[in-house]
Parts: structure tokens; sequence; C-alpha cells
């Protein structure tokens, strides 16, 4: 039943029991939706001990405090739905 959709899920992944996790990797196997998964700061390694689910991420990144400057600078672009976007560790724009 995958298909291509035009939106994906979004997910606040640190509070998921191993069972919720389950579910997410179900839900992704049958409906091949797309998802979103945020959390804190080593999410990654939380996620990494469910092997089932971690085999199917794609990549995970792990943003960088903003400085005020960049702050002044992403604002304005999240406001206007720029495609400009922030790399992340590297601290750099593309």
């Amino acid at each position: 039943m995958a298909g291509r959709y035009d939106r994906e899920f979004k997910l606040e992944a640190d509070t998921l029991k191993a069972d919720a996790m389950e579910t997410v990797r179900d839900i992704y196997d049958r409906m091949g939706c797309p998802m979103v998964l945020v959390g804190m700061p080593g999410l990654g390694r939380k996620l990494s001990r469910h092997a089932q689910l971690y085999s199917r991420i794609g990549f995970v990144n792990e943003f960088s405090t903003l400085s005020f400057e960049e702050m002044c600078r992403v604002l304005p672009m999240i406001e206007e739905g720029s495609s400009e976007r922030w790399t992340g560790k590297t601290g750099s724009w593309r």
C-alpha cells in the first residue's frame, strides 16, 4: 500500500516507548509515508537501540545552537518560507 505522499508524519520521538517505536516502524512499512522524528540531543543513540526502526532512518542531524546574528537571519526566512537551509554542525548556509 506504499505510495507517494505530499505530507509527512512529524513525531516528537523523545517520549516514545519501545512499543510505540515499533508502531512507528510498522506504519512506515505499511504506508511508506515519510516521517520526521524530532527530539533532544541523544535521540539518535536511543533510536539506534531499536535496530528494525533505525535501519529505516535515512539520516540523523544534530543542530547546534544559533548565535544572535544567525537567529536574526533565520527568523525572517522562516516567516517568508525561504528555501535557503542551515546545514547544522558545519555552520553554513546553502
